[in-house]
């Protein structure tokens, strides 16, 4: 018996030594090996409580009573069907820059105004194309806005009107940008400016505007000028002689830094908002000699809401 035990106690000392070495040699990879279990029964449970989650929040809602002859019948709700919501990014799609112009529609020519239509111009080719009428040539750009009631009182064919409309309209779209841009490099309300190459150029179709790109009425002070500099339309006196311009833009940039002098330097008090202050303004400073100059001014901003470019 004894002999038996002995046995017994020297086996198990030797598994004992035996899983020691072994465990010893094995560490590591022991470790290893219980993580990725602990990991995998850590998922498996996770998995299971999900599903029984869903499974549980997936069940039809109770059951609902309908009366039906005056006897209440059990009928059970259809079964609906969970839709998942849909997945929440932070990733914003860039949204897609669309220049625009400043320039929005002007209300002297909306529709209720007579604005230029299909209809409208195909009209007015046909009314020339018979009548060969060009009394519209008689007529300034800017006379039925300075006079809205003359057409009516002259019975002047409203195509005509129309044509001068559509003119001082393009000039408006096509000078407008120009405008903010100087008044704010240089001070000058965008409005005044407008107003100012409107009436001097007769919204462009003036004879000085179109061979001299000169849209404000700028004279050459120099006694000695290289050639191209400037022009005479009269034939009279070197006071005559008007500035000739590369380009438009060039007629626009001149008039800006031309209100820099001292003389029209304290405008720049009023701001950009006060128009009128600045219409006056130019006529006292002697920017030209008509009388009726500021008012001009004042009417063409008014009519055609140029203010609008001042703020």
């Amino acid at each position: 018996m004894k002999y038996g035990l002995s046995n017994i106690r020297n086996f198990k000392q030797v598994d004992y030594d035996t899983a020691t070495t072994f465990v010893k040699q094995n560490w590591m990879k022991l470790v290893i090996i219980l993580f990725a279990l602990f990991i995998i029964l850590k998922k498996d449970i996770s998995l299971n409580f999900n599903l029984q989650a869903a499974g549980s929040s997936a069940q039809a809602p109770r059951e609902y009573y309908q009366p039906n002859n005056q006897n209440v019948s059990l009928q059970p709700q259809p079964q609906v069907t969970a839709t998942p919501e849909p997945v929440k990014s932070s990733y914003k799609i860039p949204e897609k820059r669309v220049e625009q112009s400043i320039v929005p529609s002007l209300p002297y020519f909306e529709p209720d105004h007579q604005l230029e239509t299909q209809k409208t111009q195909k009209k007015i080719k046909k009314t020339a194309k018979k009548k060969k009428d060009n009394r519209a040539n008689t007529f300034a750009n800017l006379a039925f806005i300075l006079n809205p009631t003359y057409a009516k009182r002259k019975n002047i064919d409203n195509e005509i009107v129309i044509q001068k409309q559509e003119i001082v309209y393009r000039y408006v779209k096509r000078f407008a940008d120009i405008s903010v841009e100087e008044m704010k490099k240089y001070g000058i309300p965008a409005s005044i400016t407008l107003a100012q190459g409107l009436l001097e150029s007769d919204a462009g179709q003036s004879r000085l505007s179109k061979n001299n790109n000169n849209h404000f009425g700028i004279k050459c002070f120099s006694k000695k000028c290289g050639k191209g500099h400037c022009a005479n339309f009269t034939d009279d006196t070197h006071k005559d002689f008007f500035r000739k311009y590369k380009n438009v833009w060039e007629s626009y940039r001149a008039h800006s830094t031309f209100l820099q002098r001292d003389r029209y330097k304290h405008l720049k008090d009023l701001g950009t908002t006060d128009y009128k202050g600045w219409a006056r303004g130019l006529k006292k400073a002697g920017y030209a000699t008509d009388k009726k100059y500021a008012d001009k001014l004042i009417k063409i901003i008014e009519t055609l809401e140029l203010h609008q470019y001042d703020e």
